[in-house]
C-alpha cells in the first residue's frame, strides 16, 4: 500500500512496484491516470479514493485491500503536503492540515495496517521523511514541524516492535531528496528515481535496519551534525547569558 499514490513520487513508486511484479494498492485523494499496462497487470492493481486523516477512508482502504489481495506486506507512508508561508501570516487551519496530512495521516495508516502484519508475523513500513526537520527553511515550519514527528515517531515504533518477539516487522525512513513534484515543480530529480531506495527498505531482510533514516541509499544519521564537537563548543557555558550561569 502506498499513500498519496496518485501522483509525484507516490505514482512513481506504485509503477515502479507493479513493474516489479507486486500487488501495489494506492491510496489517493484523488482519481489517478490510469496505468498503460497489460490487463494482467492491471489485475494487481488498486487504486483507492480516499483521505489519509478520515479512519473511515483508511479503514475502507485496509478493508478492501484485504478483500482483493488478502493482506498488506509493505505500507509506505508517502503522502504529504506543503504550503509555503510565514508562521505569523498563515492561514492556521491550512497549516494545521499539513500538520494532520503529514503527522496524523502516516500514524493512522500505520495504525490500520499493523494489526495486520503482526497477525501474518511479517511486515515493511517505509515513511517519507526530510532532511526539512534538522535543517528547515524560512516558510516551512509545518512542514518541518511534521517531518521531525514523523522522525520521532519512527524511532518509537521502530523499539515497540522490536519487543514483539516472533515478529518481522521493520520500520525506517527513506529520504528521498529534492524531488520534482506538484508540490516542488521547478527543481530536483525525476520521481522514478527514487523508486530504488524505497525497494530496498520495502524489501529488506530479517534482522535488517530498525528505526533507521536513509539518503540516496545510505544510512542517514539525523540531527548528527548538531551533536558534533564544534556545534557543542558554540554552546560552551561560557557563552550563555550571566542569569543563566549563576
Amino acid at each position: 500500500m502506498i499513500t498519496g499514490g496518485g501522483r509525484g513520487i507516490g505514482r512513481a513508486l506504485a509503477q515502479g512496484f507493479i513493474n516489479a511484479g507486486a500487488r501495489v494498492v494506492v491510496l489517493t485523494r484523488s482519481e489517478p491516470p490510469p496505468l498503460n499496462r497489460s490487463d494482467s497487470e492491471r489485475d494487481r492493481y488498486l487504486a483507492i479514493i480516499g483521505d489519509v486523516t478520515i479512519e473511515r477512508d483508511v479503514q475502507n482502504a485496509v478493508t478492501e485491500s484485504l478483500r482483493r489481495f488478502n493482506g498488506i506486506d509493505i505500507l509506505i507512508n508517502n503522502a504529504g503536503i506543503n504550503e509555503v508561508s510565514t508562521f505569523i501570516d498563515a492561514d492556521f487551519d491550512r497549516w494545521a492540515r499539513i500538520i494532520d496530512v503529514n503527522l496524523k495521516g502516516t500514524a493512522l495508516c500505520t495504525q490500520k495496517v499493523l494489526p495486520l502484519m503482526v497477525k501474518a508475523r511479517y511486515g515493511r513500513i517505509v515513511n517519507i521523511v526530510s532532511r526539512s526537520a534538522e535543517d528547515p527553511v524560512k516558510g516551512r515550519t509545518a512542514y518541518s514541524a511534521s517531518k521531525a514527528a514523523v522522525i520521532t515517531f519512527t524511532k518509537v515504533l521502530a523499539q515497540e516492535l522490536h519487543e514483539m518477539e516472533g515478529c518481522d516487522i521493520l520500520v525506517n525512513g527513506l529520504i528521498p531528496g529534492s524531488t520534482r513534484t506538484n508540490m516542488q515543480p521547478a527543481m530536483g530529480q525525476d520521481a522514478d528515481l527514487v523508486y530504488p531506495y524505497c525497494l530496498t527498505l520495502a524489501t529488506l531482510p530479517p534482522g535488517g535496519p530498525n528505526g533507521r533514516f536513509f539518503r540516496k541509499g545510505r544510512d542517514y544519521s539525523m540531527y548528527a551534525k548538531f551533536n558534533s564537537s564544534g556545534c557543542a563548543k558554540d554552546f560552551h557555558r561560557s557563552h550563555w547569558p550571566s542569569w543563566l550561569r549563576r
